[in-house]
């Protein structure tokens, strides 16, 4: 039997209507990180409902955490799989995702129609900006200790970093240099591995293509290097900075940190953009294909994709990749906190988020609600810089 197949209540049925209102209801409450998501899925449907069993919760895990796309949507896919095939586990992935997007989508929408000048926004996003940059250090950590186990990955992160920073090349190129480098040496040691080049939405940008038909294949590769947790897809949306100018810094991190505030993944940060850019077309086109891998590695080839993913040699690169993201996300932290770490009082709020994340371990929706109201009033009290 399959990893993650077995388990005694794996071949009972449900409707699909029943499916897409249980998982729709579970995505409403789903807030926080990646961490809190799965910790709904499994206290609802394995400890209280019996969905699977623990350890085959746990072998499911393990392979959709090696796999490209947020882990909770691809276990809410996978459990939705088990219960009612393949339109099960499509319905269960909608159902869980529409909370986050309906969120995401409203926030855009409010955000493009009053910018930051609405009241209350300034503030709050004055606050959320320092918990973001506590966030994403609090995601590398966790990704870092699981993902860099060996010296070689250490330092493969550490040329990421470096060659993103430093050097005029795309990132995806880096990634794939880099992961291919790693399969190249594990399976030859003593080779320092060969480069291999991806196809990306930029060499498209020359073709003249509109923006509604870029859109997709930007976000369908960004969430296809989506490895470890969900903020690892940063590094590859903040490149519509860069690669097509299609916002600013400052929205690319407003977007961010109010995306914090919605029940889902933070790859829903493309929805946003995509609304910013094409309306509601865009926000849905870029939602769809930033979330597509997260479906697709399930719904087309389920049992072929877990035999795939336990292979020695498909983890090998796939360790290089996250390895190389780790580096990515770490430059993309550090170009934030220009924006994010404006005085004394947003520096001691960065501090003490990453501490009560880190330490008291601290729901990061409860972190990042508090801080909000906290910059509401400190824009009411008129101590906004």
């Amino acid at each position: 039997m399959e990893p993650g197949m077995e388990g005694t209540a794996g071949s009972i049925t449900r409707s699909p209507a029943a499916i897409f209102l249980r998982f729709l209801l579970l995505g409403f409450q789903s807030w926080g990180d990646s961490s809190s998501r799965l910790a709904v899925l499994y206290r609802e449907l394995v400890e209280k409902e019996g969905w699977m069993s623990n350890l085959a919760f746990a072998r499911a895990y393990a392979v959709y955490h090696a796999l490209p796309g947020p882990e909770a949507i691809e276990m809410a896919v996978h459990l939705g799989y088990r219960r009612s095939g393949r339109l099960g586990g499509l319905l269960a992935g909608i159902g869980f995702s529409l909370p986050g997007l309906l969120f995401a989508l409203a926030l855009a929408a409010l955000y493009l129609r009053f910018g930051r000048d609405a009241w209350g926004l300034q503030g709050a996003l004055y606050a959320i900006k320092p918990v973001v940059i506590a966030l994403i250090a609090q995601a590398i950590i966790k990704i870092g200790r699981v993902s860099l186990h060996n010296d070689v990955l250490i330092h493969l992160a550490l040329a990421s970093f470096l060659a993103s920073l430093l050097l005029p090349i795309n990132i995806v190129v880096i990634i794939f240099v880099l992961a291919a480098g790693y399969f190249v040496a594990q399976r030859n040691p003593g080779s320092s591995g060969l480069p291999a080049l991806a196809l990306t939405p930029l060499l498209l940008k020359g073709l003249g293509l509109p923006v509604l038909v870029l859109l997709p294949l930007f976000f369908f590769e960004a969430g296809m290097l989506t490895f470890g947790g969900s903020y690892t897809v940063l590094p590859f949306i903040q490149r519509g900075i860069d690669d097509f100018g299609w916002f600013s810094h400052e929205t690319f991190l407003d977007a961010v940190a109010l995306c914090t505030l919605v029940p889902g993944p933070m790859v829903l940060v493309g929805a946003f953009l995509g609304y910013l850019l094409e309306g509601l077309p865009g926000g849905l086109l870029a939602a769809a294909a930033v979330l597509a891998p997260a479906f697709a590695f399930t719904l087309i080839a389920p049992k072929p994709i877990i035999r795939l993913a336990e292979s020695p040699r498909v983890r090998d690169f796939f360790d290089g990749v996250t390895a190389a993201v780790v580096g990515l996300v770490a430059v993309t932290l550090l170009r934030l906190v220009e924006g994010a770490i404006v005085d004394v009082a947003t520096l001691a709020l960065a501090v003490v988020s990453f501490l009560a994340l880190t330490v008291r371990r601290v729901n990061a929706f409860v972190v990042v609600a508090v801080s909000a109201a906290l910059g509401v009033l400190f824009e009411a009290a008129d101590l906004l810089p």
